[in-house]
């Protein structure tokens, strides 16, 4: 009977013939024909676009049965930013691009790309990026109010509270989420999402005292000036304590993100204000006058 497979390599197309079940280095740049053809197709692939981003998260170079075979040679030459089959410095090239010297393409994942992009980033674009969350930030999250605002009483209690405190941390999540990179530490996201809650209840209260109310006491503008605004710093802050966690736990284990770390905190500062939003809708029933 004559072979399945005739070939001039003896293990055919099966895996037998790897440098790791052959006693060979697993490191090494040594392919197959089969390998040579699958490299040219990631390198097609890897140009045809998209941001780096996306193509480190469809990256598999981190899986745990690959990380574990990466030669310290080749670790090393990934940190240092070189091609490790002819040294070219790669710095100036996009994530998982194939080098212009030699056409080597060195599979880039989450976590190189991260360290990657920290590099581009000082603290004075990372300090301009955080001042444009807050002049957003509050206005943003003020639409959202309004929105919910339609609902009546339910909406004060329960879908106000939700969407105001999900929208006023709701862009320095998106950032942790897309651009961790750019933030430089956690001060910065205390001082984006405090600034955005404060800005938030300055116009609530604007609104509130010139817009929804005719001739308002005394008592009223000193309560919403400082018991509302006290309540939305309060419970924006317990927000924040996820978000800032979110954002130490993806930076700690160079993966993205996950929001569900922030999720009990935004739950607990939505449970208080919508707490407080019922006591002052009890005491608007009661008759009690500000």
């Amino acid at each position: 009977m004559e072979p399945l497979i005739a070939s001039e390599n003896p293990y055919g197309h099966g895996v037998e013939g790897e440098p790791h079940f052959t006693g060979g280095d697993a490191g090494s740049n040594a392919t197959d024909e089969s390998e040579q053809a699958a490299s040219r197709t990631l390198c097609r692939e890897a140009t045809r676009g998209g941001s780096d981003r996306e193509q480190a998260l469809q990256s598999v170079v981190e899986e745990p049965h690959l990380v574990s075979r990466l030669g310290v040679g080749t670790a090393q030459c990934q940190m240092e930013h070189c091609c490790p089959r002819c040294g070219y410095d790669r710095r100036s090239l996009r994530v998982n691009q194939p080098c212009p010297k030699c056409g080597h393409l060195l599979l880039v994942g989450y976590t190189e790309w991260l360290r990657q992009a920290q590099f581009g980033v000082t603290a004075g674009w990372s300090w301009l990026l955080i001042v444009l969350v807050v002049l957003t930030g509050g206005v943003w999250a003020v639409l959202g109010a309004i929105l919910s605002s339609a609902a009546g009483a339910s909406g004060a209690v329960v879908f106000g509270p939700v969407v105001e405190e999900i929208m006023k941390v709701a862009l320095i999540l998106v950032l942790i989420e897309t651009r961790p990179y750019l933030l430089h530490g956690p001060l910065q996201i205390w001082v984006s999402a405090l600034a955005s809650a404060a800005s938030f209840a300055v116009i609530e209260n604007l609104l509130y005292l010139n817009v929804y109310t005719e001739a308002p006491s005394m008592m009223l503008v000193v309560w919403r000036w400082l018991v509302c605004t006290s309540l939305h710093l309060g419970c924006t802050s317990i927000a924040t304590l996820g978000v800032v966690r979110t954002w130490q736990d993806a930076m700690a284990r160079q993966r993205p993100s996950q929001v569900s770390v922030a999720f009990p905190w935004l739950v607990i500062a939505m449970i208080v204000h919508g707490t407080y939003n019922a006591f002052a809708l009890a005491l608007a029933l009661s008759g009690f006058v500000f």
